[in-house]
């Protein structure tokens, strides 16, 4: 039962990165018609991760994963939100969008090592291939569709439109992780 729990999690914060990975490059492009702040926003966000993974790890051993996770989710949710409610009021900016690619870009630094590290906690270890391989699965079909998705929402509801249903996602993320508890056996 909880497995099933941290799948739909799971299947929701990778849906909500994987339509990110569509929107955000659109948006910067739209904003400045610039392809070398497409690689600027890339950057932003893979710097934190590099400086921060190693810190990640080991905050992932010494606190409780699943709120670990949980406060990273709801650090993007909010920070995704921010930049709906900025399109909607007309006020985006690429500095915006850099600010946001770095807090995520730690956010998931951090979190990463976390989530990876529950799903022994969930399982035990006699499942443990099993879930590590269903949850690859699910990362994987929502690299298959979801972008997609991302594009023809953009066309559908705008860019706004689109961070602010990644935001419900990363919240239903987060609040699918609640009724998940560990495994008995560990």
């Amino acid at each position: 039962r909880s497995f099933r729990w941290f799948m739909v999690s799971m299947l929701l914060q990778f849906s909500s990165m994987h339509m990110q990975m569509v929107v955000n490059p659109w948006l910067v492009y739209e904003l400045t018609g610039s392809y070398a702040k497409l690689g600027a926003i890339a950057l932003a966000s893979a710097i934190p991760g590099l400086v921060l993974g190693f810190p990640g790890g080991v905050l992932a051993d010494r606190a409780p994963k699943k709120l670990l996770v949980q406060g990273g989710q709801a650090v993007n949710a909010l920070s995704t939100l921010a930049i709906a409610l900025l399109i909607w009021a007309d006020q985006i900016t690429f500095v915006h969008l850099m600010v946001v690619g770095g807090i995520q870009g730690g956010v998931w630094a951090i979190m990463g090592p976390a989530r990876q590290a529950l799903v022994p906690e969930i399982v035990g270890t006699a499942r443990l291939t099993n879930a590590v391989a269903l949850n690859m699965s699910g990362m994987n079909f929502t690299r298959l569709g979801v972008p997609a998705l991302g594009g023809f929402l953009i066309a559908w509801i705008g860019a706004g439109g689109v961070y602010a249903l990644m935001a419900a996602l990363i919240f239903g993320a987060m609040f699918a992780l609640i009724p998940v508890r560990r495994h008995a056996g560990v």
